[in-house]
């Protein structure tokens, strides 16, 4: 079953979603599914504990435990939502220029989160491959 979410974000980052919106021909709130089902499915398939780790539970103590595990949720966090967006953006440049070089792609996985932003928030104005090199020095 669908429900609604409403969101609160950035005025140009709404103007780029309809613009991707109209240029993919899909809506905003399946690209916004997509993403979260993709983040979903990184988190769930990278980043579960092994069995070994899980044995390993039992060596530590209350606040460090806990500590520790907060801290590896900060990190796994923050490692899915860069992949995402390395996807997404990779996705959104496949399907404006039909073909991605490999180099490309692994520059890509190289930037950091604020450079991943700055070429998706520009990726509607960016005319060529040669102009995303500019993005990706």
């Amino acid at each position: 079953m669908k429900d609604k979410l409403t969101l609160s974000i950035d005025k140009e980052i709404i103007e780029f979603a309809h613009r991707l919106s109209d240029e993919t021909d899909q809506s905003i709130s399946s690209m916004v599914e997509q993403y979260f089902i993709e983040l979903q499915e990184i988190k769930d398939k990278d980043y579960q504990l092994s069995p070994r780790v899980k044995n390993l539970m039992g060596y530590f103590e209350g606040e460090e435990i806990m500590r520790a595990m907060g801290d590896f949720e900060e990190f796994v966090s923050e490692r899915a939502k860069k992949e995402g967006m390395v996807e997404l953006v990779e996705n959104i440049l496949l399907n404006k220029f039909e073909s991605l070089p490999a180099e490309y792609r692994e520059r890509l996985k190289e930037q950091d989160k604020d450079k991943l932003n700055v070429i998706a928030v520009k990726i509607m104005e960016i005319e060529n491959l040669k102009e995303l090199e500019d993005y990706l020095n």
